[in-house]
Protein backbone atom coordinates (compact mmCIF):
# COMPACT_ATOMS: atom_id res chain seq x y z
CA UNK A 1 0.00 0.00 0.00
CA UNK A 2 3.19 2.31 0.99
CA UNK A 3 4.36 1.79 -2.42
CA UNK A 4 1.15 2.70 -4.02
CA UNK A 5 0.95 5.75 -1.90
CA UNK A 6 4.22 6.46 -3.06
CA UNK A 7 3.44 6.62 -6.61
CA UNK A 8 0.54 8.26 -6.34
CA UNK A 9 2.18 11.83 -4.68
CA UNK A 10 4.89 11.28 -7.68
CA UNK A 11 2.32 11.66 -10.26
CA UNK A 12 0.61 14.03 -8.58
CA UNK A 13 3.35 16.75 -7.86
CA UNK A 14 4.81 15.96 -11.68
CA UNK A 15 1.54 16.24 -13.12
CA UNK A 16 -1.21 18.03 -11.17
CA UNK A 17 1.23 20.82 -10.07
CA UNK A 18 0.48 23.20 -12.93
CA UNK A 19 -3.06 23.02 -11.96
CA UNK A 20 -3.91 24.26 -9.01
CA UNK A 21 -6.42 26.95 -10.12
CA UNK A 22 -8.45 23.85 -11.23
CA UNK A 23 -7.94 21.81 -8.48
CA UNK A 24 -9.29 24.73 -6.32
CA UNK A 25 -12.34 24.84 -8.20
CA UNK A 26 -13.38 21.32 -8.29
CA UNK A 27 -12.85 21.49 -4.32
CA UNK A 28 -15.19 24.84 -3.98
CA UNK A 29 -17.66 23.36 -6.14
CA UNK A 30 -17.86 19.67 -4.07
CA UNK A 31 -17.96 21.93 -1.05
CA UNK A 32 -20.90 23.94 -2.40
CA UNK A 33 -22.44 20.23 -3.15
CA UNK A 34 -21.67 18.73 0.03
CA UNK A 35 -23.11 21.61 1.81
CA UNK A 36 -26.60 21.15 -0.05
CA UNK A 37 -26.57 17.39 0.22
CA UNK A 38 -26.21 18.10 4.05
CA UNK A 39 -28.80 20.36 4.03
CA UNK A 40 -31.71 19.17 1.76
CA UNK A 41 -32.87 16.69 4.45
CA UNK A 42 -32.50 18.99 6.97
CA UNK A 43 -35.20 20.86 5.30
CA UNK A 44 -37.55 18.01 4.55
CA UNK A 45 -37.10 17.05 8.33
CA UNK A 46 -38.35 20.46 9.61
CA UNK A 47 -41.40 20.56 6.99
CA UNK A 48 -41.99 16.98 8.31
CA UNK A 49 -42.28 17.77 11.94
CA UNK A 50 -43.79 21.31 11.66
CA UNK A 51 -46.82 19.67 10.02
CA UNK A 52 -48.34 18.77 13.79
CA UNK A 53 -47.66 22.42 14.62
CA UNK A 54 -50.66 24.63 13.66
CA UNK A 55 -48.69 27.97 13.91
CA UNK A 56 -46.94 27.88 11.15
CA UNK A 57 -48.80 29.66 7.90
CA UNK A 58 -48.57 27.73 4.08
CA UNK A 59 -46.41 30.31 2.88
CA UNK A 60 -44.04 28.67 5.42
CA UNK A 61 -44.31 25.21 3.82
CA UNK A 62 -44.40 27.53 0.18
CA UNK A 63 -40.81 28.73 1.26
CA UNK A 64 -39.49 25.69 2.22
CA UNK A 65 -40.54 23.72 -0.62
CA UNK A 66 -38.83 26.61 -2.63
CA UNK A 67 -35.53 26.71 -0.77
CA UNK A 68 -35.56 22.83 -1.51
CA UNK A 69 -36.60 23.36 -5.12
CA UNK A 70 -33.68 26.41 -5.79
CA UNK A 71 -31.09 24.06 -3.66
CA UNK A 72 -31.48 21.39 -5.81
CA UNK A 73 -31.19 23.14 -8.70
CA UNK A 74 -28.20 24.65 -7.61
CA UNK A 75 -26.31 21.21 -6.96
CA UNK A 76 -27.46 20.05 -10.02
CA UNK A 77 -25.60 23.03 -12.10
CA UNK A 78 -22.79 22.63 -9.34
CA UNK A 79 -22.40 18.72 -9.95
CA UNK A 80 -22.14 19.47 -13.47
CA UNK A 81 -19.84 22.26 -13.93
CA UNK A 82 -17.62 20.09 -11.22
CA UNK A 83 -17.78 16.91 -13.97
CA UNK A 84 -16.79 19.08 -16.52
CA UNK A 85 -14.26 20.73 -15.23
CA UNK A 86 -12.74 17.33 -13.57
CA UNK A 87 -12.66 15.20 -17.18
CA UNK A 88 -11.13 18.18 -19.05
CA UNK A 89 -8.60 18.15 -16.27
CA UNK A 90 -8.61 14.37 -16.58
CA UNK A 91 -7.77 14.49 -20.23
CA UNK A 92 -5.53 17.30 -20.74
CA UNK A 93 -3.46 15.70 -17.88
CA UNK A 94 -3.78 12.18 -19.29
CA UNK A 95 -2.87 13.59 -22.55
CA UNK A 96 0.59 15.20 -21.13
CA UNK A 97 1.43 11.87 -19.49
CA UNK A 98 0.71 10.08 -23.10
CA UNK A 99 3.52 12.56 -24.70
CA UNK A 100 5.61 12.11 -22.15
CA UNK A 101 5.61 8.57 -22.32
CA UNK A 102 6.12 8.34 -26.52
CA UNK A 103 8.92 10.74 -26.24
CA UNK A 104 10.75 8.37 -23.26
CA UNK A 105 9.43 5.54 -25.19
CA UNK A 106 11.52 7.03 -28.72
CA UNK A 107 14.40 7.54 -27.05
CA UNK A 108 14.82 4.44 -26.01
CA UNK A 109 17.39 2.23 -27.99
CA UNK A 110 16.28 -1.06 -30.29
CA UNK A 111 17.00 -3.93 -28.21
CA UNK A 112 14.41 -1.95 -26.16
CA UNK A 113 12.08 -2.21 -28.96
CA UNK A 114 13.03 -5.28 -30.45
CA UNK A 115 11.77 -7.28 -26.77
CA UNK A 116 8.72 -5.10 -26.43
CA UNK A 117 6.10 -5.79 -29.49
CA UNK A 118 4.11 -2.35 -30.82
CA UNK A 119 0.88 -3.46 -29.29
CA UNK A 120 2.22 -3.76 -25.82
CA UNK A 121 3.78 -0.71 -26.14
CA UNK A 122 0.39 0.63 -27.35
CA UNK A 123 -1.55 -0.48 -23.88
CA UNK A 124 1.16 0.80 -22.15
CA UNK A 125 0.85 4.07 -23.90
CA UNK A 126 -3.00 4.70 -24.09
CA UNK A 127 -4.68 1.60 -22.34
CA UNK A 128 -2.88 2.30 -19.09
CA UNK A 129 -2.89 6.17 -19.14
CA UNK A 130 -6.59 6.53 -20.16
CA UNK A 131 -7.17 4.48 -17.16
CA UNK A 132 -5.46 6.59 -15.39
CA UNK A 133 -7.35 9.98 -17.02
CA UNK A 134 -10.45 9.65 -13.93
CA UNK A 135 -7.45 8.99 -11.49
CA UNK A 136 -6.10 12.27 -12.32
CA UNK A 137 -9.39 14.03 -12.24
CA UNK A 138 -11.77 12.87 -9.65
CA UNK A 139 -9.50 10.25 -7.60
CA UNK A 140 -8.73 12.95 -4.84
CA UNK A 141 -11.54 14.92 -4.75
CA UNK A 142 -13.78 11.69 -4.53
CA UNK A 143 -11.71 10.33 -1.72
CA UNK A 144 -11.47 13.80 0.45
CA UNK A 145 -14.80 14.80 -0.74
CA UNK A 146 -16.99 11.68 0.07
CA UNK A 147 -14.61 11.15 3.56
CA UNK A 148 -15.18 14.85 4.30
CA UNK A 149 -18.94 13.76 3.88
CA UNK A 150 -19.11 10.58 5.66
CA UNK A 151 -17.55 12.68 9.03
CA UNK A 152 -20.46 15.09 8.55
CA UNK A 153 -23.07 12.69 8.38
CA UNK A 154 -21.63 11.44 11.32
CA UNK A 155 -21.44 14.21 13.25
CA UNK A 156 -25.24 14.92 12.94
CA UNK A 157 -25.77 11.41 14.11
CA UNK A 158 -23.86 12.07 17.32
CA UNK A 159 -25.58 15.88 17.34
CA UNK A 160 -28.99 13.54 17.10
CA UNK A 161 -28.34 10.41 18.80
CA UNK A 162 -24.73 9.64 20.62
CA UNK A 163 -25.31 5.79 20.44
CA UNK A 164 -26.07 6.40 16.45
CA UNK A 165 -23.09 8.11 16.25
CA UNK A 166 -21.22 5.78 18.20
CA UNK A 167 -22.35 2.71 16.46
CA UNK A 168 -21.93 4.47 12.96
CA UNK A 169 -18.35 5.50 14.15
CA UNK A 170 -17.37 1.97 14.71
CA UNK A 171 -18.80 0.59 11.46
CA UNK A 172 -17.34 3.16 9.62
CA UNK A 173 -13.57 2.50 11.02
CA UNK A 174 -14.01 -0.95 10.43
CA UNK A 175 -15.06 -1.64 7.22
CA UNK A 176 -12.09 0.62 6.02
CA UNK A 177 -9.73 -2.09 7.53
CA UNK A 178 -12.00 -4.65 6.05
CA UNK A 179 -11.44 -3.24 2.62
CA UNK A 180 -8.08 -2.33 3.21
CA UNK A 181 -6.96 -6.14 3.72
CA UNK A 182 -5.66 -7.91 0.74
CA UNK A 183 -4.74 -4.82 -1.13
CA UNK A 184 -0.97 -5.59 -1.83
CA UNK A 185 -1.40 -9.08 -2.73
CA UNK A 186 -5.18 -7.45 -4.91
CA UNK A 187 -2.38 -4.90 -6.29
CA UNK A 188 0.20 -7.83 -7.80
CA UNK A 189 -2.91 -9.65 -9.24
CA UNK A 190 -4.19 -6.53 -11.19
CA UNK A 191 -0.69 -5.82 -12.20
CA UNK A 192 -0.14 -9.16 -14.04
CA UNK A 193 -3.30 -9.14 -15.25
CA UNK A 194 -2.39 -6.05 -17.20
CA UNK A 195 1.07 -7.15 -18.59
CA UNK A 196 -1.33 -10.39 -20.01
CA UNK A 197 -3.50 -8.17 -21.37
CA UNK A 198 -0.69 -6.23 -22.79
CA UNK A 199 1.27 -9.34 -24.26
CA UNK A 200 -2.24 -10.11 -25.72
CA UNK A 201 -2.56 -7.12 -27.87
CA UNK A 202 1.18 -7.27 -28.81
CA UNK A 203 0.98 -10.96 -30.44
CA UNK A 204 -2.95 -9.94 -31.91
CA UNK A 205 -0.90 -6.78 -33.60
CA UNK A 206 2.38 -8.95 -34.59
CA UNK A 207 -0.20 -11.97 -36.11
CA UNK A 208 -2.37 -8.82 -38.22
CA UNK A 209 1.10 -7.34 -39.40
CA UNK A 210 2.34 -11.49 -40.21
CA UNK A 211 -0.92 -12.15 -41.90
CA UNK A 212 -0.04 -13.43 -45.16
CA UNK A 213 2.89 -14.93 -43.89
CA UNK A 214 0.69 -17.17 -41.71
CA UNK A 215 -1.26 -18.11 -44.26
CA UNK A 216 1.32 -18.59 -46.74
CA UNK A 217 3.25 -20.96 -44.51
CA UNK A 218 0.16 -22.94 -43.55
CA UNK A 219 0.83 -22.38 -39.85
CA UNK A 220 -3.00 -20.56 -39.05
CA UNK A 221 -3.65 -23.59 -36.75
CA UNK A 222 -0.16 -22.61 -34.72
CA UNK A 223 -0.83 -19.31 -34.40
CA UNK A 224 -4.54 -19.86 -33.30
CA UNK A 225 -3.45 -22.01 -30.82
CA UNK A 226 -0.79 -19.34 -29.57
CA UNK A 227 -3.94 -17.54 -28.98
CA UNK A 228 -6.19 -19.72 -27.08
CA UNK A 229 -2.87 -19.74 -25.12
CA UNK A 230 -2.50 -15.89 -24.39
CA UNK A 231 -6.77 -15.74 -24.23
CA UNK A 232 -6.17 -17.93 -21.24
CA UNK A 233 -3.82 -17.03 -19.19
CA UNK A 234 -5.33 -13.52 -19.32
CA UNK A 235 -8.48 -15.43 -18.54
CA UNK A 236 -7.16 -16.96 -15.32
CA UNK A 237 -5.61 -13.96 -13.95
CA UNK A 238 -8.61 -11.81 -13.98
CA UNK A 239 -10.66 -14.23 -12.82
CA UNK A 240 -8.55 -14.69 -10.00
CA UNK A 241 -7.84 -10.99 -9.67
CA UNK A 242 -11.65 -10.10 -9.74
CA UNK A 243 -12.53 -13.23 -7.15
CA UNK A 244 -9.74 -11.55 -4.75
CA UNK A 245 -10.96 -8.29 -4.88
CA UNK A 246 -14.50 -9.11 -4.50
CA UNK A 247 -13.66 -10.75 -0.78
CA UNK A 248 -13.05 -7.01 1.04
CA UNK A 249 -15.15 -5.66 -1.07
CA UNK A 250 -18.44 -8.48 -0.21
CA UNK A 251 -17.36 -7.92 3.95
CA UNK A 252 -17.66 -4.03 3.33
CA UNK A 253 -21.23 -4.16 2.01
CA UNK A 254 -21.79 -6.51 4.90
CA UNK A 255 -21.03 -4.17 7.32
CA UNK A 256 -22.61 -1.08 5.69
CA UNK A 257 -26.05 -3.50 5.53
CA UNK A 258 -25.53 -3.98 9.37
CA UNK A 259 -24.76 0.12 9.93
CA UNK A 260 -28.61 0.51 8.11
CA UNK A 261 -30.34 -1.67 10.30
CA UNK A 262 -28.61 -1.16 13.51
CA UNK A 263 -29.54 2.66 13.02
CA UNK A 264 -32.71 2.65 12.09
CA UNK A 265 -33.84 0.51 14.70
CA UNK A 266 -32.19 3.07 17.29
CA UNK A 267 -34.31 5.46 15.84
CA UNK A 268 -37.06 3.62 15.68
CA UNK A 269 -36.80 2.96 19.14
CA UNK A 270 -36.38 6.27 20.38
CA UNK A 271 -39.40 7.31 18.66
CA UNK A 272 -41.60 5.44 20.87
CA UNK A 273 -40.09 6.44 23.67
CA UNK A 274 -40.50 10.02 22.41
CA UNK A 275 -36.89 10.84 22.40
CA UNK A 276 -36.93 11.64 18.75
CA UNK A 277 -39.66 12.89 16.29
CA UNK A 278 -41.11 11.66 13.20
CA UNK A 279 -38.66 14.27 11.13
CA UNK A 280 -35.64 13.26 12.89
CA UNK A 281 -36.17 9.32 12.09
CA UNK A 282 -36.85 10.46 8.50
CA UNK A 283 -33.43 13.08 8.39
CA UNK A 284 -31.31 9.76 10.64
CA UNK A 285 -33.07 7.23 7.65
CA UNK A 286 -32.08 9.77 4.50
CA UNK A 287 -28.79 10.28 5.89
CA UNK A 288 -28.46 6.46 6.01
CA UNK A 289 -29.31 5.46 2.41
CA UNK A 290 -26.85 9.13 1.81
CA UNK A 291 -23.98 6.91 3.48
CA UNK A 292 -24.27 4.55 0.97
CA UNK A 293 -23.08 6.82 -1.81
CA UNK A 294 -19.83 8.26 -0.35
CA UNK A 295 -19.22 4.65 1.06
CA UNK A 296 -19.44 2.92 -2.03
CA UNK A 297 -17.85 5.57 -4.02
CA UNK A 298 -14.73 5.21 -1.46
CA UNK A 299 -14.93 1.41 -2.15
CA UNK A 300 -15.23 2.23 -5.96
CA UNK A 301 -12.27 4.38 -5.83
CA UNK A 302 -10.05 2.10 -3.17
CA UNK A 303 -11.09 -0.73 -5.23
CA UNK A 304 -9.66 1.27 -8.51
CA UNK A 305 -6.26 2.12 -6.06
CA UNK A 306 -5.21 -1.73 -6.79
CA UNK A 307 -6.10 -1.14 -10.73
CA UNK A 308 -4.61 2.15 -10.45
CA UNK A 309 -1.53 0.75 -8.55
CA UNK A 310 -1.06 -1.73 -11.05
CA UNK A 311 -1.51 0.90 -13.82
CA UNK A 312 1.23 3.06 -12.48
CA UNK A 313 3.70 0.36 -11.93
CA UNK A 314 3.74 -0.09 -15.07
CA UNK A 315 4.24 3.39 -16.56
CA UNK A 316 7.05 3.78 -13.83
CA UNK A 317 8.45 0.56 -15.24
CA UNK A 318 8.33 2.23 -18.35
CA UNK A 319 9.57 5.00 -17.40
CA UNK A 320 12.60 3.65 -15.44
CA UNK A 321 13.72 1.78 -18.77
CA UNK A 322 16.76 4.35 -19.92
CA UNK A 323 18.45 3.61 -23.39
CA UNK A 324 21.92 1.91 -23.26
CA UNK A 325 23.43 3.49 -25.81
CA UNK A 326 25.98 5.24 -24.85
CA UNK A 327 26.14 9.26 -25.20
CA UNK A 328 28.62 12.20 -24.30
CA UNK A 329 28.68 16.05 -24.44
CA UNK A 330 30.37 16.72 -27.66
CA UNK A 331 28.32 18.20 -30.24
CA UNK A 332 29.07 18.28 -34.10
CA UNK A 333 28.97 21.21 -36.07
CA UNK A 334 27.97 21.88 -39.87
CA UNK A 335 30.52 20.50 -41.38
CA UNK A 336 31.20 17.35 -43.61
CA UNK A 337 31.75 14.06 -42.11
CA UNK A 338 34.47 12.23 -42.19
CA UNK A 339 34.53 8.08 -40.91
CA UNK A 340 37.10 5.91 -39.47
CA UNK A 341 36.06 2.59 -38.47
CA UNK A 342 38.56 0.69 -36.63
CA UNK A 343 38.31 -2.99 -35.60
CA UNK A 344 34.63 -3.00 -34.87
CA UNK A 345 33.01 -6.74 -33.66
CA UNK A 346 29.34 -6.76 -32.88
CA UNK A 347 27.12 -9.45 -31.94
CA UNK A 348 23.53 -10.22 -30.91
CA UNK A 349 23.36 -12.32 -27.94
CA UNK A 350 25.97 -14.86 -28.46
CA UNK A 351 25.55 -14.58 -32.49
CA UNK A 352 28.38 -12.81 -33.81
CA UNK A 353 27.13 -10.70 -36.86
CA UNK A 354 30.46 -8.10 -37.32
CA UNK A 355 34.19 -9.00 -36.63
CA UNK A 356 36.73 -6.52 -36.85
CA UNK A 357 36.04 -4.38 -39.35
CA UNK A 358 38.27 -1.27 -40.58
CA UNK A 359 37.82 0.94 -43.06
CA UNK A 360 38.01 5.03 -43.69
CA UNK A 361 35.24 7.33 -45.24
CA UNK A 362 36.57 10.81 -46.43
CA UNK A 363 34.41 13.89 -45.90
CA UNK A 364 32.12 13.78 -48.84
CA UNK A 365 32.53 10.55 -50.26
CA UNK A 366 29.64 8.24 -51.01
CA UNK A 367 29.72 4.41 -50.16
CA UNK A 368 27.98 1.28 -51.54
CA UNK A 369 27.50 -1.68 -49.57
CA UNK A 370 26.97 -4.76 -51.12
CA UNK A 371 26.78 -8.44 -49.56
CA UNK A 372 24.48 -11.27 -49.19
CA UNK A 373 21.67 -11.73 -46.75
CA UNK A 374 23.44 -12.05 -43.26
CA UNK A 375 26.57 -10.70 -44.09
CA UNK A 376 25.89 -7.82 -41.74
CA UNK A 377 25.34 -4.71 -43.92
CA UNK A 378 21.94 -3.47 -41.95
CA UNK A 379 23.70 -4.22 -38.60
CA UNK A 380 26.73 -2.44 -39.85
CA UNK A 381 24.75 1.23 -40.49
CA UNK A 382 23.23 0.90 -37.85
CA UNK A 383 26.22 1.33 -35.86
CA UNK A 384 27.37 3.88 -37.97
CA UNK A 385 24.04 5.48 -37.06
CA UNK A 386 24.52 5.25 -33.20
CA UNK A 387 21.63 2.64 -32.86
CA UNK A 388 23.12 0.25 -31.82
CA UNK A 389 26.89 0.35 -28.94
CA UNK A 390 29.83 -0.89 -30.69
CA UNK A 391 31.29 -4.10 -28.53
CA UNK A 392 35.22 -3.45 -29.50
CA UNK A 393 37.18 -1.54 -31.47
CA UNK A 394 35.94 2.27 -32.27
CA UNK A 395 34.01 4.41 -34.76
CA UNK A 396 35.53 7.81 -35.23
CA UNK A 397 33.40 10.64 -36.69
CA UNK A 398 35.36 13.64 -37.62
CA UNK A 399 38.15 12.32 -34.94
CA UNK A 400 35.97 12.24 -32.15
CA UNK A 401 34.72 8.67 -30.66
CA UNK A 402 31.05 8.17 -31.67
CA UNK A 403 30.75 7.21 -27.89
CA UNK A 404 31.57 10.33 -26.62
CA UNK A 405 29.18 12.26 -28.85
CA UNK A 406 25.61 13.72 -27.75
CA UNK A 407 23.45 11.34 -28.83
CA UNK A 408 20.38 13.72 -29.82
CA UNK A 409 22.83 16.21 -31.58
CA UNK A 410 24.44 13.10 -33.49
CA UNK A 411 20.49 11.96 -34.48
CA UNK A 412 20.48 15.73 -36.38
CA UNK A 413 23.45 15.12 -38.40
CA UNK A 414 22.13 12.08 -39.64
CA UNK A 415 19.20 10.99 -42.13
CA UNK A 416 18.36 7.20 -42.49
CA UNK A 417 16.00 5.89 -44.94
CA UNK A 418 15.14 2.33 -44.11
CA UNK A 419 14.14 -0.22 -47.09
CA UNK A 420 10.64 -0.07 -44.50
CA UNK A 421 8.38 2.46 -46.19
CA UNK A 422 6.12 4.53 -43.29
CA UNK A 423 3.90 6.71 -44.24
CA UNK A 424 1.59 8.78 -41.39
CA UNK A 425 -1.97 8.73 -41.33
CA UNK A 426 -1.96 12.56 -42.39
CA UNK A 427 -1.40 14.99 -45.85
CA UNK A 428 1.68 14.68 -48.33
CA UNK A 429 2.63 17.13 -46.59
CA UNK A 430 2.61 16.44 -43.44
CA UNK A 431 4.31 12.86 -44.60
CA UNK A 432 6.98 15.14 -46.20
CA UNK A 433 7.99 17.41 -43.71
CA UNK A 434 6.82 14.99 -40.53
CA UNK A 435 4.47 17.37 -39.49
CA UNK A 436 7.04 20.67 -39.30
CA UNK A 437 4.74 23.36 -40.82
CA UNK A 438 7.76 25.75 -40.86
CA UNK A 439 8.55 24.11 -44.35
CA UNK A 440 7.41 26.19 -47.23
CA UNK A 441 4.84 24.83 -49.97
CA UNK A 442 7.36 25.62 -52.40
CA UNK A 443 9.93 23.57 -50.96
CA UNK A 444 7.62 20.61 -50.80
CA UNK A 445 6.57 21.07 -54.30
CA UNK A 446 10.33 20.84 -55.53
CA UNK A 447 11.25 17.81 -53.70
CA UNK A 448 7.76 16.22 -55.27
CA UNK A 449 9.21 17.30 -58.66
CA UNK A 450 12.64 15.70 -58.08
CA UNK A 451 10.78 12.61 -57.00
CA UNK A 452 8.81 12.24 -59.39
CA UNK A 453 5.25 12.11 -57.87
CA UNK A 454 4.27 15.39 -59.79
CA UNK A 455 1.60 13.76 -61.63
CA UNK A 456 0.41 11.68 -58.69
CA UNK A 457 0.16 14.58 -56.49
CA UNK A 458 -1.93 16.55 -59.09
CA UNK A 459 -4.50 13.21 -59.38
CA UNK A 460 -5.04 14.00 -56.00
CA UNK A 461 -8.05 15.96 -54.83
CA UNK A 462 -6.30 18.18 -52.29
CA UNK A 463 -2.84 17.96 -53.35
CA UNK A 464 -0.06 18.02 -51.05
CA UNK A 465 -3.04 18.53 -48.15
CA UNK A 466 -4.73 15.47 -49.13
CA UNK A 467 -4.78 12.86 -46.48
CA UNK A 468 -3.60 9.52 -47.79
CA UNK A 469 -2.83 6.20 -46.79
CA UNK A 470 -0.93 2.75 -47.45
CA UNK A 471 -3.95 1.80 -49.75
CA UNK A 472 -3.71 4.98 -51.82
CA UNK A 473 0.09 4.29 -53.42
CA UNK A 474 1.97 1.86 -54.84
CA UNK A 475 4.89 -0.01 -53.23
CA UNK A 476 7.28 1.95 -55.42
CA UNK A 477 5.06 5.60 -54.97
CA UNK A 478 5.06 4.32 -51.19
CA UNK A 479 9.00 4.13 -51.27
CA UNK A 480 9.32 7.53 -53.49
CA UNK A 481 7.49 9.72 -50.90
CA UNK A 482 9.32 8.34 -48.06
CA UNK A 483 12.49 9.07 -49.44
CA UNK A 484 11.56 12.22 -50.05
CA UNK A 485 11.93 13.29 -46.67
CA UNK A 486 15.63 12.92 -47.08
CA UNK A 487 15.57 16.09 -49.13
CA UNK A 488 14.22 18.26 -46.81
CA UNK A 489 16.32 17.37 -44.27
CA UNK A 490 19.62 19.38 -43.76
CA UNK A 491 21.81 16.16 -42.50
CA UNK A 492 25.48 15.91 -43.17
CA UNK A 493 25.77 12.40 -43.24
CA UNK A 494 22.50 10.16 -44.95
CA UNK A 495 22.13 6.63 -45.05
CA UNK A 496 19.54 4.13 -47.36
CA UNK A 497 19.51 1.21 -46.88
CA UNK A 498 17.60 -0.86 -50.09
CA UNK A 499 15.88 1.91 -50.68
CA UNK A 500 14.97 0.78 -54.56
CA UNK A 501 14.02 -2.66 -53.87
CA UNK A 502 10.11 -1.95 -54.21
CA UNK A 503 10.63 0.38 -57.00
CA UNK A 504 9.99 -0.53 -60.47
CA UNK A 505 12.38 0.46 -63.67
CA UNK A 506 10.75 3.57 -63.96
CA UNK A 507 10.60 4.59 -60.71
CA UNK A 508 14.33 3.45 -59.69
CA UNK A 509 15.36 5.83 -62.84
CA UNK A 510 13.28 8.75 -60.97
CA UNK A 511 14.89 7.83 -57.72
CA UNK A 512 18.62 7.48 -59.16
CA UNK A 513 18.85 11.04 -60.88
CA UNK A 514 17.38 12.41 -57.27
CA UNK A 515 19.65 10.62 -55.40
CA UNK A 516 22.86 12.00 -57.62
CA UNK A 517 21.76 15.38 -56.88
CA UNK A 518 21.01 15.00 -53.12
CA UNK A 519 24.47 13.18 -52.57
CA UNK A 520 26.46 15.56 -54.19
CA UNK A 521 29.20 16.50 -51.66
CA UNK A 522 27.63 14.78 -48.62
CA UNK A 523 29.20 11.55 -47.00
CA UNK A 524 26.51 9.34 -47.80
CA UNK A 525 26.03 5.26 -47.79
CA UNK A 526 23.69 2.89 -49.55
CA UNK A 527 22.76 -0.58 -49.47
CA UNK A 528 22.34 -1.96 -52.79
CA UNK A 529 21.27 -5.21 -54.01
CA UNK A 530 21.05 -3.39 -58.00
CA UNK A 531 23.80 -1.91 -60.10
CA UNK A 532 22.03 0.88 -60.85
CA UNK A 533 22.50 2.89 -57.60
CA UNK A 534 26.03 1.83 -57.26
CA UNK A 535 26.90 4.17 -60.56
CA UNK A 536 26.52 7.02 -57.78
CA UNK A 537 28.79 5.41 -55.06
CA UNK A 538 32.97 6.39 -54.74
CA UNK A 539 33.86 2.81 -53.24
CA UNK A 540 32.32 0.16 -52.76
CA UNK A 541 31.93 -2.31 -49.53
CA UNK A 542 31.65 -5.91 -50.01
CA UNK A 543 30.68 -7.87 -46.69
CA UNK A 544 31.02 -11.66 -45.72
CA UNK A 545 29.57 -13.23 -43.15
CA UNK A 546 29.77 -10.00 -41.07
CA UNK A 547 33.88 -9.55 -42.26
CA UNK A 548 35.03 -7.03 -45.22
CA UNK A 549 35.73 -9.18 -48.23
CA UNK A 550 36.65 -5.79 -50.42
CA UNK A 551 37.15 -1.79 -49.94
CA UNK A 552 38.31 -0.68 -53.19
CA UNK A 553 37.06 2.69 -55.33
CA UNK A 554 33.99 1.61 -57.49
CA UNK A 555 36.08 1.67 -60.93
CA UNK A 556 38.38 -1.28 -59.73
CA UNK A 557 35.35 -3.58 -58.90
CA UNK A 558 33.87 -5.50 -61.89
CA UNK A 559 30.24 -5.40 -62.31
CA UNK A 560 30.76 -9.56 -61.78
CA UNK A 561 32.66 -9.05 -58.56
CA UNK A 562 29.77 -7.46 -57.14
CA UNK A 563 26.71 -9.50 -58.57
CA UNK A 564 28.32 -12.40 -57.10
CA UNK A 565 27.69 -10.81 -53.86
CA UNK A 566 24.68 -9.30 -54.25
Amino acid sequence: MMSIIQNIRIYFKEYLADYKKEIVQIFFLLAIGIGISITLPIIVSIFIDSLDNSSYQSDFFISLAGIYLAMLFVKIIVETINSYISERLGWTISNKLRVNLVRHSIDLDFNFHKKHKTGEMIERVDGDVTFLSNFFSMFLVNIIGNSIFVLLIITMFYIKSGLIGICYSIIAIFAYFVFLSLQEKIVKLWTAYREDEAQLYGYIQESISAREDILGIGEKNYFKSLLKKYLHKTKVDFRKAVVISNIPTSGFFALLNVGDLIAIGIGVYLFYKNEMTMGTIYLISTYVGLLNRPFIALRYELENLQKIGASLNRISELFAFQSKISTGNIKLNKEKLSIDVKNVSFSYGDTPVLTDISFQVKQGETIGIVGKTGSGKTTLIKLLAKMYDIETGSILINDKNIKELDVKDFYKHICFISQNSRIFNGTVYENLTCFDSSVSHKEVNDVIEKIGLTDWVASLPEGIHTVINHSMLSAGQEQLLYIGKAFLNEAQLYIFDEVNSKLDEKSEDKIFQALKKLTYDKTVFIIAHKLKLLELVDKVLILENGKIKLYDERKHVSNRIIEGNL
